[in-house]
């Protein structure tokens, strides 16, 4: 069956080490788009960083943001879906954190909720100084998190980081996190995890995608490299894995490509779409 609906991780997959799409598989995504494939981007990122790649190849489909959290058309402006954490469940989640006293960042569907400047929002605001007004990050540091609650603010995704946390405590406040109610927890990179609603993922995000645009998921290609690919890489028509990907990741997949610095994408594409 012809693919008509190609499902793309960002980070790992379709960019490089610098976070640059290589002209050859630009070019394979454009000659894609070009046979009348919908090409959309899967992502664990905030809806704004996704945007920006999307608006660059010209897409023109729905962006998965979040892990599939909040799904929405860049172009049309129409949402698809939006699972936010459940208010009483980021309770849970909030006191978890602070009782570890660990740091952690909170997303909205385009806004970044800090409670200091670190490592990830100086990254932002580099990324901000590139984009046009409507495409940046709205950045917020604030001193009580607490205060989302009480404004009804919708929080898609709590982010936190590994790298200054030690390994077993890691997997201390992992287990803790999860043991929440509607929480569930996933890697979308190696020194971190992302804390979303349990009802969310990327394979979900894809049925909706699917759903919408009265595509079967037999005629879908997912490309992913990492743990929350999983679940879209496996009801994929065709599961494909990066050369770098996660073993469980090339395990759950039907065909392993090149690694992202080997253009894995536009092999896959020129393999199973072109």
């Amino acid at each position: 069956m012809d693919i008509k609906l190609l499902a793309v991780d960002m980070d790992g997959t379709l960019l490089k080490s610098k976070h640059e799409i290589d002209p050859l598989v630009e070019r394979r995504i454009r000659e894609s788009i070009e046979k009348g494939v919908r090409v959309v981007l899967a992502t664990g990122r905030v809806f704004p960083s996704a945007k920006y790649y999307a608006k660059m190849l010209n897409t023109k489909s729905a962006i998965i943001s979040c892990n599939g959290a909040y799904t929405k058309e860049y172009h049309s402006g129409v949402v698809i879906d939006r699972k936010p954490i459940d208010k009483d469940s980021f309770k849970e989640v909030l006191d978890s954190l602070n009782g570890f006293k660990v740091s952690y960042q909170m997303f909205g569907n385009n806004t970044y909720y800090a409670l200091e400047y670190n490592e990830t929002s100086r990254k932002y605001l580099d990324w901000n100084k590139i984009q046009k007004e409507e495409d940046k990050i709205d950045i917020r540091i604030i001193d009580d998190p607490y205060e989302l609650l009480e404004n009804d603010v919708e929080v898609y995704k709590i982010l936190l980081n590994h790298k200054n946390i030690d390994d077993s405590l890691f997997e201390v406040i992992r287990s803790k996190i999860d043991s929440i109610d509607d929480i569930y927890t996933v890697r979308s990179m190696p020194d971190s995890i992302d804390i979303i609603n349990d009802k969310v993922n990327k394979g979900e995000g894809l049925i909706r995608v699917c759903e919408h645009y009265g595509i079967q998921l037999d005629e879908v290609m997912a490309i992913g490299d990492h743990e929350n690919d999983l679940e879209m890489i496996k009801i994929a028509g065709i599961g494909v894995a990066m050369g770098n990907a996660a073993e469980d990741v090339k395990k759950a997949a039907n065909y392993t490509t090149l690694s992202n610095i080997h253009n894995g994408v536009a092999a896959a594409i020129e393999r199973f779409v072109l």
